[in-house]
């Protein structure tokens, strides 16, 4: 259950940097809402990326970041998460390939470092969706207030795909680019080893303490995801999207399990599809108390 201490190499990483460096992507939309505050909306999806074409070989080319879309209302300040610095991913890089068990088989690619800025900021090339004034059908919910004020959306960052909300039409547009090349099928959550380390490198340096690690006697979810938001130098706690995805993990699987205790008592729900309950919902509203 001890993830080790933070090296300083891997200290301080921006989003987009510890993007380039992770080997698994977990797809959430994260949203910087005015006044700094941090909300996020729909489930997290984690995904390998393709082994074949990125994962064997790191950092990332930046065109190839798959979850990540900016989504922008006319603001021009440059978000310091898109900040990138080439030596910096190489040092992370190094020291993962040194302690790391789900790194020791990656090479550093070279070619993909060269095309790094030395300091350079990210944000201008990464796939964009821009906010217009009568870009009206976006739902209040997409950024996670119930303002009625329209500044709220102004340097909104999205970090996953696809768009949430209500999308308007030229949102759905968006929704037919050709998206870099990943697993298709989501990571088990259950049952992958070493999944939430993958995902967020800088804080499991060493490849400890993952949530489906073999212990003696077993850690639940809820306890897992409690250990690592008290460890002793927050930086789970401090993280800007780990804690969604802690949160997220552990709703999605108790929905799960309490669907499942559902259908056992009662089993006359176990063949329905889920247009099948709308319908039912729609024709009896009192089945819902059940």
């Amino acid at each position: 259950m001890d993830p080790g201490e933070q090296p300083p190499e891997l200290k301080g990483l921006t989003f987009i940097e510890e993007q380039l460096i992770a080997r698994i992507s977990p797809v959430l939309s994260v949203f910087k809402l005015k006044g700094h505050q941090f909300g996020y909306t729909g489930n997290v999806i984690n995904f390998s990326q393709d082994i074949k074409q990125l994962a064997k070989k790191l950092p990332h080319r930046l065109e190839d970041l798959s979850s990540v879309i900016t989504v922008r209302a006319g603001s021009e300040i440059k978000p310091v998460e898109f900040q990138i610095r080439a030596e910096k991913v190489r040092t992370a890089l190094q020291f993962l390939i040194n302690n790391n068990p789900h790194h020791f088989d990656v090479e550093i690619n070279e070619e993909n470092l060269k095309l790094l800025p030395e300091d350079g900021n990210y944000y201008d090339k990464v796939r964009s969706y821009d906010l217009q004034e009568d870009d009206e059908n976006l739902d209040d919910s997409t950024c996670g207030s119930d303002s009625e004020d329209e500044e709220n959306y102004a340097s909104v960052i999205e970090s996953g795909v696809p768009m949430v909300g209500k999308p308007t039409e030229s949102a759905q547009l968006q929704t037919v680019l050709e998206w870099p090349p990943r697993e298709k099928a989501p990571v088990n959550g259950f049952t992958m080893l070493g999944y939430v380390c993958m995902a967020f490198p800088c804080l499991f340096p060493y490849g400890k303490a993952d949530l489906n690690s073999p212990r003696e006697k077993p850690v639940s979810a809820l306890n897992y995801f409690k250990h690592l938001m008290r460890f002793h130098d927050d930086r789970f706690a401090q993280h800007p999207r780990f804690r969604y995805f802690a949160l997220n993990s552990l709703m999605r699987w108790s929905a799960l399990k309490d669907g499942n205790v559902f259908i056992q008592n009662h089993p006359e729900y176990k063949d329905m599809t889920a247009a099948d309950l709308k319908e039912l919902v729609q024709n009896d509203p009192n089945v819902l108390k059940k």
